[in-house]
């Protein structure tokens, strides 16, 4: 019986289903037995997500939810003995490593585990007593891919079966969003619960007895999902549509001859098949899945996707009201015709941003856009059904169990309820702030479980535009690594305006050619006297930046991120000359229309490094300054509505205010909305923690330095949160050698300076030497109340690299540190 087959209901399905052979012939052995009433008292039945990075997986709140929500478990023999299971984040890099095979074959208490990237693929290798499986599901044999672990009954001991639930995802997401689109019972409809598990739902066929064709955008993990999923809605042909040849022929190849796929690469080949649906050979398109990041095509690879896949979109709906040949019913499964869907559905699996460039293509051409959060939903269900009608079997004293049937019986008569699915779909949009539809009140509680902040980084942290990389090439590599937003480099920006390549994009336009030096102190002088981040500049110049502030804002969009921040504005406060100081805010004032464009509110203007007695430090002289800058901000808001916020930076060689509490100081002083406290853990633990000069890298004598760096890290709580504009985040390591004191004759720059400009780290690399406390560091700043992104400033040789790879390797570095520092601040 192919339970896999089946997208409605399992009635049929019952926990008192025969025993199940280990797959290709491996013997369930060794199988950890029941949990004894000692560790049933001690401990609750435990699931878990593996994979890495994944801290900020939204799977512990929506699976605690439906587990806490269902009735309490007993074993048998332990029946006046209750619990709750739990379910909670392992991170896991690798097959190999030890934990992953002790929690599943060894830990009597493990009911089950989520699988994400990089192991979906791996797990399938590891089938056998010695494995992490003894099984795997006809999902998970179809695809090779496992992303749900499931310990059922097996005689006296257990069995671990592997499943794909991924393409239940795809499927009835399609399937929620055709009843939707029918004005039908979304839940029971398509989803049956009183189906037989021998049935499921189809497209229908035309009159010829042709079945409706699909196509799918891309040919990763999910794409293999999405064949799958598509080709047992009954859909064939099924186009596929990739920029990679190889990729694209590797997908043909997994799946042979059981599903007629066909790929497309060029115009011609989307007519020849678009002639062989126009004459009736084949039918056509009803239903498409999107499985790419929503990234603007760059390449003339990428281009032909989105051009084929326009083609498809822009195709006329001539199948709606024709009439439909029987089905035809072979062996023991029966096929159930599903009402042909008034809008053809196309299911964006990328749900960042959440609308994306092809669902609002597809929309515009008349097509049923399905958001991939419904995906995401949807298989996160079917594991919960599973696991919970799997307890049951436990806690009824089964010895065999078939756990695969109970994936697809959904609503009040499966094993959560259909309130409680429905909550746990309500919860999961609330966290990512899904907008445009009521939904129920979810518990405040629950989504405080998963309070994740934003991730950001600043872009010279992916790597230096001195070695070659491009702010384009930054951004995408910062998207594709998961982050949320960025602070965007000054010098980045000015560079990347002042290009051939931004003449390229921006498609023409009266561009002056850059100077030689564009980021140098000394004035660019034009025409008219022009300000920019750095001094004088040309009006051409300036405009043209703000060009790139909009090319870089339009992008950003793209790609799902938003700029927090712009930065950094050097040497602006305490300058002791009148002209110098003029000068300054001339400086400031340029940022508000280049931030304008950018739409970011924040702009970072560290302390200054210019000694006395051309500057002071004078609390009045900064205070005065602060407040002539806050009074621009303002004049700036009130005529063009876009708000300006300031915040300010102690660096830790500073030459007057080189700790947190001097800049706190000075923003207390001000006492104004426009000016607020930036807080970097490098600049900080720096100057208060370390030392680059000495051998051990702490600042001698360790005790007493420890003494205050606990009092300043409690000062940062009494921070009202909202004066906290940004958190900076960055660890370093300690030198081989200890630098000399600095500056000294002939070398000006201060021990700290060059310290971090070498050897910063992605904070918790502990294996490459990170050695100072951010994470505690961090722990005060959400104390304090900070309610905004988490953003990473690290400078490091090794950004210097002119290898392609760069920007992507540091970009990965910082979400798996950041994922890291969120583990230990909330654990």
């Amino acid at each position: 019986m192919s339970y896999h087959l089946s997208f409605t209901g399992a009635a049929n399905g019952t926990p008192n289903g025969a025993p199940n052979g280990a797959a290709n012939g491996h013997a369930a052995v060794s199988a950890p037995p029941h949990p004894t009433q000692e560790q049933i008292d001690a401990s609750a039945r435990k699931y878990f997500l593996f994979g890495s990075p994944i801290s900020h997986s939204a799977s512990p709140a929506f699976q605690n939810l439906m587990l806490q929500s269902i009735a309490p478990i007993a074993f048998p023999g332990s029946e006046a003995q209750t619990f709750h299971p739990t379910y909670s984040l392992k991170d896991t890099k690798s097959v190999d490593e030890a934990h992953l095979y002790d929690l599943v074959r060894k830990d009597p208490l493990f009911a089950g585990a989520g699988v994400t990237m990089p192991l979906k693929v791996a797990v399938t290798a590891t089938l056998g007593p010695k494995g992490v499986i003894d099984e795997l599901s006809e999902a998970g044999k179809a695809t090779q891919t496992v992303n749900t672990i499931i310990s059922t009954p097996n005689g006296a001991g257990r069995k671990m079966v592997g499943t794909n639930t991924d393409y239940l995802g795809i499927a009835h997401a399609v399937l929620r969003g055709v009843a939707e689109c029918n004005a039908e019972d979304r839940v029971t409809k398509y989803l049956d619960p009183q189906l037989g598990v021998k049935a499921r739902y189809v497209f229908p066929r035309n009159k010829a007895g042709k079945p409706y064709a699909a196509f799918i955008i891309g040919s990763g993990g999910t794409c293999r999902s999405a064949v799958y999923a598509v080709s047992q809605m009954g859909l064939s042909p099924i186009y596929l549509l990739n920029r990679d040849a190889d990729e694209t022929q590797a997908v043909v190849d997994h799946f042979g001859a059981t599903v007629d796929l066909r790929p497309l690469r060029s115009v011609e080949a989307y007519e020849r098949e678009a002639a062989l649906r126009g004459s009736g050979e084949i039918g056509h398109v009803a239903c498409a899945v999107g499985a790419i990041p929503a990234f603007a095509p760059q390449t003339e690879d990428e281009k032909m996707v989105y051009t084929l896949a326009h083609s498809f979109f822009a195709e006329p709906y001539t199948a709606l009201g024709e009439e439909h040949a029987d089905l035809p019913q072979e062996g023991e499964e029966k096929l159930v015709a599903l009402p042909l869907p008034t809008k053809r559905p196309f299911l964006d699996m990328c749900y960042k941003p959440r609308q994306t460039p092809l669902l609002l293509e597809a929309e515009k051409q008349g097509w049923l856009p399905v958001g991939g959060v419904e995906a995401m939903v949807e298989q996160g269900l079917a594991q919960a059904r599973m696991w919970a009608a799997t307890a049951k079997a436990f806690e009824q004293g089964k010895t065999s169990f078939d756990p695969i049937p109970f994936a697809v019986k959904a609503g009040d008569e499966g094993p959560i309820g259909l309130e409680i699915e429905e909550q746990a779909r309500d919860l999961v949009r609330a966290m990512l702030d899904i907008n445009g539809t009521r939904y129920r009140p979810v518990d405040q509680d629950i989504i405080a479980m998963l309070a994740q902040p934003s991730y950001s980084i600043f872009t010279h942290s992916v790597g230096y535009h001195t070695a070659g990389h491009t702010l384009p090439d930054k951004l995408e590599a910062v998207a594709q690594a998961g982050m949320d937003g960025i602070e965007l480099f000054t010098d980045d920006l000015w560079t990347f305006a002042q290009s051939e390549l931004f003449t390229t994009l921006s498609r023409g336009g009266e561009l002056l050619t850059p100077p030689d030096s564009p980021l140098a102190k000394h004035a660019c002088v034009g025409k008219q006297r022009v300000w920019n981040a750095y001094g004088e500049c040309t009006q051409q110049e300036a405009e043209r930046e703000v060009e790139a502030a909009k090319w870089v804002k339009a992008r950003c969009d793209e790609l799902g991120l938003k700029v927090y921040c712009l930065q950094p504005l050097r040497d602006v406060e305490g300058w002791v000359e009148e002209e110098k100081r003029a000068e300054a805010m001339k400086r400031v004032e340029s940022r508000f229309a280049v931030m304008q464009a950018l739409d970011t509110q924040l702009l970072l203007v560290c302390s200054q490094n210019t000694p006395a007695p051309a500057t002071t430090g004078d609390l009045e002289a900064l205070k005065r300054d602060f407040t002539q800058i806050a009074n621009m901000a303002e004049r700036f808001t009130l005529r063009t509505g876009h708000e300006v916020r300031v915040g300010f930076e102690a660096l830790a060689w500073g030459s007057h205010v080189d700790k947190w509490t001097q800049a706190w100081e000075v923003v207390k002083s001000v006492d104004r909305k426009e000016v607020g406290l930036i807080l970097d853990g490098f600049n900080t633990l720096a100057r208060e923690y370390a030392d680059p000069c000495s051998s051990t890298g702490i600042q001698e004598p360790a005790a007493q330095t420890l003494l205050r760096l606990g009092e300043s890290l409690d000062g940062i709580v009494e921070v009202p949160g909202d004066k906290i504009f940004l958190l900076q985040i960055g660890d370093a390591k300690k030198l081989p050698t200890p630098l000399l004191p600095s500056p000294r004759e002939g070398e000006e720059r201060p021990s700290r300076m060059i310290w971090s400009r070498s050897s910063r780290l992605f904070p918790c690399e502990y294996d490459q030497g990170a050695f100072m406390p951010v994470p505690a560091f961090v722990d005060r700043v959400v104390k304090a109340g900070y309610k905004g992104p988490w953003s990473i400033e690290v400078f490091n040789d090794s950004l210097n690299d002119t290898s392609r790879d760069t920007t992507r390797s540091h970009a990965t570095r910082a979400r798996a540190g950041l994922d890291r520092l969120v583990e230990h601040v909330f654990k």
